[in-house]
């Protein structure tokens, strides 16, 4: 009789990369709610309530109200410079 050994087309083999893709998406999910909540703290909004809407919305809906605040939050408030620059 011969045995089966999970291979590369098993269905174990299957699940365990759908579960990779998946760990791997929600963590770059993470990285940008974190990325534009950050973006979010630094500008230079002209209304100081701006900043404050805007981190609810990020925090309350955080991958739609990261992306609505990717495509229609960042063009208002302005980037300071940075603190250190570079010299080239």
């Amino acid at each position: 009789m011969i045995e089966s050994h999970p291979g590369a087309g098993s269905p174990e083999a299957i699940v365990g990369l759908g579960v990779a893709a998946i760990t791997l998406l929600c963590m770059g999910l993470v990285m940008f709610v974190f990325s534009m909540l950050a973006d979010c703290q630094e500008r230079r909004f002209p209304q100081r309530r701006l900043r404050r809407n805007w981190t609810l919305v990020i925090l309350l809906l955080p991958v739609i109200g990261a992306a609505v605040y990717y495509y229609f939050g960042r063009p208002q408030g302005e980037k300071p410079p940075p603190a250190f620059p570079r010299y080239y």
